[in-house]
Order: structure tokens, then C-alpha cells, then sequence
């Protein structure tokens, strides 16, 4: 089987090499990365070419911006029957390949997977408390057993929404998109903690006030193009959370987290009611 690996890079040079050097010692070798290039004040050209004779690569130069319409290129250029989209910041354990090509094949009914981020070194979950038993994933449950790093899917003629994302109008929520659309049309898709990618640990409390209201937009904007029962209830839970969170931050005297959630809450909020689709959205 062949996998093909879609990482969409911006303004990242270092961080690709280290994703690119831990690519050339997985234990599964069949597979292909697809750079999908959007640098325009960098150039990477000289660190995949020291790749080009120990990697199966293709350098695909775009002249446009965000996550999202890049992803869907890699895709539509992809060779693989497997596709999947590591950041190119993360980084794969030598088993990791390996890891996904055993699980597709013991579980060929399943059409979309997500394995976890995890630090092996310090024996921590990145991102999110991960399960460490697979869960069947459905509308409920799956907005905590998700990441895009982590995402594994056998039917292509899935793409993201080019609305969403980092570079585009909504400044995330295309992840979240992905799966709703793939749960919408009934899909199978699982989560397996037999599956380890490493990424480097996120926090809201280091993003610019700026960056945190235009992510927390575009999951509010989500929540409200993919809005039904379930969906709606999970969207107010996730407020609710919030509030509860900003209270016991208030509590504890930690007035910079407090700041950054009264910041997301607005930004959901805003999303969620200026939402609008347009021509373009799927």
C-alpha cells in the first residue's frame, strides 16, 4: 500500500528538515511526501533536494496562501490509496508508518482513523488526554479524539473546505470541518492510540490575543455550517466550558489565561452568528 504524506508548508525551514530526516528512518518504506510549497519569503529548495534521493518527493510550488486549498492539491496530486497530512513542525517515530499500514489492513472497513500525539521521551500526551483504548467515532464523541496531524483517510474524494484554516477567512475549524463532513456522509471512522506522531506542545497563553479570536471564529463559524441537533448542543457545551474555565482561572489570579478564554468565548460567539456560506462553501 502506498501512503501518501501532503505537508503543507509555511515559513518553516528547520522544522521540515527534522520532519524530513525522521521520515528516512520509518521502518515502513512505501510511501510518498508531497511538499505543497507556499514560502515566498523563505526558499526550502535546498533542504528537499538533500532529500530528493532518500525520500520519494514531490515539490509542489503554490502561489497560494492557506492550509486548506494547499491541502487539497496535495491531494488531488497524491499517488497513494492512503493520504494523511503531518504538520510540518511534527515529527514520526520510526514505527509510525508502519503502525498505520498495520492498523488500515486489519481494519479495511474502516475508511478514516486518527491515531494520537504523544512524547515518548517523557511519556506524555500532546494536545489532548488520549484514550489509550480505539473508540468507534460518531458525532458525539469525536471532538475530542481528533487532530489533523493525526488524520489517516482512504477516500479521496474528500477535500477540505477552502474557507477555513490558517490563510484563509476562518482562521481554523478545517480539521473539524473534515470530520463532520466524513460522519455526515457515513463514513467509518475510528481513533487508535496504536498510532504515535510527536508534535511540539501548544498553548493558548503564548498566541497573540489577534491569533486566539481569529482560530476561536472559525470554530464557532464550523459548529454553525454543520448545524444540527447534536452538533448545536455541542457547541453550547463547549461555552459552557469555557465559562467555567475562565471562572477558575479568575479564581486562581491568572488573569492572562482568563484573557486569552474571554477572547475564544467572543470569537466562537462571532463565528457562530456572522457565518455565512458562500458560493464556494461545500
Amino acid at each position: 500500500m502506498l501512503i501518501s504524506l501532503i505537508v503543507a508548508t509555511y515559513n518553516r525551514s528547520e522544522e521540515l528538515r527534522e520532519l524530513l530526516e525522521s521520515l528516512t528512518k520509518q521502518v515502513y518504506k512505501n510511501f510518498e511526501v508531497l511538499i505543497i510549497d507556499q514560502n515566498d519569503k523563505i526558499s526550502i529548495d535546498h533542504i528537499v533536494s538533500d532529500y530528493f534521493t532518500l525520500l520519494d518527493i514531490k515539490h509542489i510550488k503554490s502561489a497560494k496562501k492557506g492550509i486548506a486549498i494547499n491541502k487539497n492539491i496535495g491531494i488531488r496530486h497524491s499517488r497513494g490509496e492512503l493520504i494523511t497530512f503531518p504538520d510540518d513542525d511534527c515529527t514520526y517515530y520510526p514505527e509510525t508508518i508502519q503502525q498505520v499500514y498495520d492498523f488500515s489492513m486489519a481494519n479495511k472497513h474502516v475508511d478514516m482513523f486518527y491515531g494520537r500525539i504523544y512524547d515518548f521521551e517523557t511519556k506524555t500526551n500532546i494536545i489532548r488526554n488520549w484514550s489509550v483504548k480505539p473508540i468507534r467515532l460518531n458525532k458525539i464523541n469525536f471532538h475530542n479524539n481528533n487532530s489533523a496531524i493525526t488524520c489517516f483517510n482512504k477516500r479521496k474524494e474528500l477535500l477540505f473546505d477552502e474557507n477555513f484554516g490558517v490563510g484563509s477567512k476562518y482562521g481554523s475549524g478545517e480539521e473539524f470541518d473534515y470530520i463532520m463532513n466524513a460522519l455526515n456522509k457515513g463514513y467509518e471512522v475510528m481513533y487508535t492510540p496504536a498510532i504515535s506522531i510527536w508534535h511540539p506542545l501548544l498553548h493558548v497563553t503564548v498566541m497573540s490575543n489577534d491569533k486566539v479570536y481569529y482560530y476561536a471564529k472559525g470554530y464557532g463559524a464550523i459548529f454553525r455550517k454543520n448545524l444540527n441537533l447534536i452538533y448545536g448542543l455541542l457547541f453550547c457545551f463547549s461555552l459552557s466550558f469555557q465559562i467555567i474555565q475562565s471562572l477558575i482561572n479568575l479564581l486562581k489570579a491568572d488573569f492572562t489565561t482568563f484573557n486569552k478564554r474571554r477572547i475564544a468565548f467572543k470569537g466562537r460567539i462571532v463565528g457562530f452568528l456572522t457565518f455565512k456560506r458562500s458560493a464556494t462553501t461545500p
